[in-house]
């Protein structure tokens, strides 16, 4: 008899659901189709990141959970580079979800994930919990807390004033 493969046998999507789920992919009900798969295993997805991220698909901001769930060494770097040069602000904020996931899960890397989504970033929700966890990492640049002192965000100027007090003060 042949062998089980062992990540159909765990994936919660039968590979029959799955077929029909991805076949959705370029139709109008992609979306749904994606918001499906996210409960999949299924290692083809990662290639389904780099399709939908690369071929700048409305979907885009999905392509960073698949990514997440298969990454490989690199991964991050591919991220951030599609993060810096997505134009969309709410593909944007919604990959910064995703980034702030793939910080807590590759702390290895979480400094360069942080301070990209500074750099980079809209939300000043976003801005503050960044600034919040760089920090708590004693990965703050220095120069950046004058600008925080400065936020729209209430928190991330209190922020700001509690770690350097002199960047208050004008």
């Amino acid at each position: 008899t042949p062998q089980a493969d062992p990540v159909r046998a765990t994936d919660p999507i039968q590979q029959s659901s799955f077929n029909e789920l991805m076949a959705m992919i370029g139709t109008p009900a992609e979306r749904r189709a994606l918001i499906a798969l996210k409960r999949s295993s299924h290692p083809s997805l990662r290639t389904l990141a780099f399709q939908l991220a690369e071929s700048h698909s409305p979907n885009r901001d999905m392509a960073f959970g698949f990514l997440r769930r298969h990454f490989q060494p690199g991964d991050v770097e591919t991220v951030l580079a599609w993060h810096r040069a997505e134009t969309d602000p709410d593909i944007r904020h919604s990959q910064e979800f995703s980034l702030r996931l793939l910080a807590e899960e590759q702390q290895r890397h979480a400094v360069e994930i942080l301070h990209t989504v500074y750099e980079n970033g809209a939300c000043i929700d976003c801005r503050e919990w960044t600034v919040r966890e760089l920090i708590k990492m004693n990965a703050m640049p220095a120069a950046w807390l004058p600008e925080c002192a400065h936020d729209a965000n209430d928190d991330t100027r209190e922020l700001a004033a509690r770690h350097c007090p002199a960047a208050t003060q004008t």
